[in-house]
């Protein structure tokens, strides 16, 4: 059986490194093989969490058709929507994107919200990243990886090594997304176990996705 997914995500960052990202998931976390990852498809936040503007049905739509393309009788697809939450809940932004997305039948949608950004998986697995791509040899994690600005603490990190390097979003984050500690990242960030649930979740079903 082989499962597919088609991301849906707001940044450059995230179109850079999260396939990346889902394919360590899928073999060293979770043991599987045969996963293929679609070219993630970017939007903005603000458009698809303004769910009266359509945005998020159209960007859905788009994806879908993609998606049921690369399917056949062997297959299995899923449309991955991965915002960040910035200040807001991601359970409730979560739920309120759930309950307006409509998918076509047999696609599972899996909605994940990373508490505050993408970059603070990042650092809830920086424990193997000593020395990695700029960061210095000697940094302390901080306690509550998701109580702060993910990004804005890599650059911290870098510019302590090096004050006149700066955090890269696109070159430092897919070769910290490749070195991470996933066993850390699920332990430190709960949005992170989220996505990790989820696909555990997805291998088992038998065609219901798992619940928000």
């Amino acid at each position: 059986m082989r499962h597919v997914i088609a991301p849906i995500v707001e940044g450059d960052c995230e179109v850079k490194c999260l396939p990346a990202l889902l394919h360590r998931i899928w073999a060293e976390l979770l043991g599987q093989s045969n996963l293929l990852v679609l070219n993630p498809s970017r939007t903005k936040r603000q458009l698809v969490a303004d769910i009266a503007n359509g945005e998020l049905q159209q960007k859905l739509d788009e994806v879908c058709v993609r998606l049921e393309q690369r399917l056949d009788k062997e297959s299995r697809g899923a449309v991955l929507l991965l915002m960040d939450a910035d200040d807001d809940c991601p359970v409730e932004l979560a739920e309120k994107l759930r309950k307006a997305a409509h998918l076509r039948s047999g696609l599972s949608l899996f909605c994940v919200i990373a508490k505050r950004m993408f970059e603070n998986w990042i650092v809830a697995g920086a424990s193997s990243l000593a020395g990695i791509s700029g960061l210095p040899d000697d940094f302390v994690l901080p306690a509550d990886v998701e109580a702060r600005n993910g990004a804005g603490w890599l650059e911290s990190q870098i510019r302590r090594q090096n004050p006149a390097r700066q955090y890269d979003k696109i070159v430092d984050s897919v070769v910290f997304v490749r070195q991470m500690n996933l066993d850390d990242a699920r332990a430190k960030s709960p949005s992170f176990d989220k996505l990790c649930r989820d696909l555990e979740s997805w291998v088992s079903a038998t065609g219901t996705p798992p619940p928000p």
